[in-house]
């Protein structure tokens, strides 16, 4: 093999790794327990709560519907953790990971009323993605 053919597969199997890693990111295989937990708060922020509601586990979600009327219901539950979509900051103020499927993050809220509040997220990973188990701030059933 040429030295010039040897330079365009070595291209060739570059561009083939980058598509890959690209296309691995865009699926979602790249997200930390820090990006979901602020996407969570961003979504019911937003005012997506059904967006927000997929980042929980599938316990979680079942806990939600099971105590119906003896429960604030979710949209008010988050209503109330974002004070009505005044959220202006999020901060991550600690990330910890346990093993491959279990990890605590710290949030800092900000608002605009200059307030804070803290929050502690637990989370674990479902079909290879990481869901929200519990929330000290909202108040989960």
């Amino acid at each position: 093999m040429s030295g010039s053919n040897r330079l365009k597969m070595i291209g060739i199997v570059a561009a083939v790794i980058v598509i890959i890693v690209v296309v691995a990111a865009v699926r979602g295989g790249g997200e930390s327990p820090a990006d979901v937990a602020i996407a969570f708060y961003r979504a019911g922020n937003d005012g997506s709560y059904t967006k927000a509601y997929n980042y929980l586990t599938p316990q979680t979600r079942m806990a939600w519907e099971m105590m119906g009327a003896f429960a604030p219901r979710f949209d008010n539950s988050m209503d109330a953790a974002t004070r009505k979509g005044t959220i202006t900051r999020i901060e991550v103020t600690d990330a910890m990971q346990y093993g491959a499927a279990s990890a605590t993050v710290r949030l800092t809220l900000h608002y605009r009323d200059a307030t804070r509040k803290q929050d502690v997220l637990t989370l674990t990973k479902v079909d290879g993605r990481w869901r929200i188990f519990s929330s000290t701030l909202l108040l989960m059933p």
